[in-house]
């Protein structure tokens, strides 16, 4: 369910991967207007600068202030200096609000996703709680091992022991992580 970075995975569900693929469409589409805008009002010398940005969740172009009024769009940020003002190309609007429509779909299908798992994990609640106890015992005190248990620790390189060794004190163990890794 999870990647390696901790997010959703797209495959997770259907529906969120459908809800996906719409989001990347969508930013697509509002992607290649924003560029045509730029060029539309770069010709006209309308930009501060020749980009796009975000303010308030939407995406803007900013455009000198002298201008706002000959760029259709809805004003959403202008710069401390006044010189900028951030506005949403009325031509981009409707795609924007598609956008944010397709953003609220696949964060409703995130939650959904993430309230089924802790559903699940709840069920399990107190087999895992009694896990934790169990650890916690056995982390209160020495670790006992076997002979051939230390062997395969110290081939893995998980403590610092001889082959002989077979108890362990573990006074730098504060959780369920027992053994300190030899550098």
């Amino acid at each position: 369910t999870f990647d390696d970075n901790g997010q959703i995975r797209d495959d997770a569900s259907a529906e969120l991967f459908d809800a996906r693929a719409e989001l990347r469409a969508e930013q697509a589409r509002l992607q290649r207007r924003l560029v045509a805008a730029i060029r539309a009002a770069d010709k006209d010398n309308l930009l501060q600068d020749t980009y796009y940005t975000l303010r308030n969740e939407r995406y803007v172009l900013p455009v000198k202030a002298e201008h706002r009024g000959a760029l259709p769009g809805i004003v959403h940020d202008a710069s401390q200096t006044g010189q900028t003002v951030f506005i949403e190309p009325q031509g981009i609007v409707g795609l924007g609000n598609k956008l944010k429509l397709a953003q609220s779909l696949e964060e409703e299908e995130v939650r959904r996703i993430l309230a089924e798992l802790s559903a699940r994990i709840g069920e399990r609640a107190p087999a895992i709680l009694a896990g934790m106890e169990a650890l916690a015992t056995v982390d209160a005190g020495p670790i006992t091992l076997h002979p051939a248990s230390s062997r395969i620790l110290i081939r893995f390189k998980a403590v610092t022991c001889s082959s002989s060794t077979t108890r362990i004190d573990r006074p730098f163990s504060k959780s369920p992580v027992w053994f300190r890794p030899v550098s």
